[in-house]
């Protein structure tokens, strides 16, 4: 019984362990328009700006192209 609450706890502390936001990711990106991809490393703090950064931006070109045909 006491190796299985053991088990447990350690699994309790690597879920509430964060990840580090200065770890370094590596990703594959596919270019448009090529067959080749191209390998792409970040922290993953500088991931997470990149996304938040992209996903303004499409909020953005929506809002446009919803003013241009005069919707809400």
């Amino acid at each position: 019984m006491p190796a299985i609450a053991r088990t447990t706890q350690s699994e309790r502390a690597a879920q509430d362990k964060k990840p580090d936001p200065q770890k370094k990711i590596c990703k594959r990106q596919q270019v448009t328009g090529s067959y080749f991809t191209t390998r792409e490393c970040h922290t993953k703090a500088e991931w997470d700006q990149m996304a938040e950064d992209a996903r303004a931006a499409s909020v953005r070109q929506r809002s446009a192209i919803r003013s241009s045909f005069g919707g809400n």
